[in-house]
């Protein structure tokens, strides 16, 4: 008796696996240029004053670094 994966690929689905090493494929060639339709979805991150924020709430930089369950030392490093 096959199981419901070996099914599904013998009737020319494609596995996890492969789906994902195609999509990389289509990635690699769209960032390199090539003209192949893919969909390009852009999210728009709003930006935040972080110091305004941290002032309205009356923190230090290290104590608002706390609150986010960050090391102010951390932060700095590159």
């Amino acid at each position: 008796m096959k199981s419901r994966t070996t099914a599904k690929r013998a009737a020319g689905q494609r596995s996890v696996g492969q789906e994902i090493i195609t999509s990389l494929k289509e990635a690699v060639a769209w960032a390199g240029g090539e003209d192949i339709p893919v969909r390009v979805t852009t999210v728009r991150v709003p930006t935040t004053d972080v110091r305004a924020l941290r002032r309205r709430l009356g923190l230090s930089q290290s104590e608002f670094a706390e609150r986010q369950g960050k090391n102010i030392c951390r932060l700095f490093e590159t």
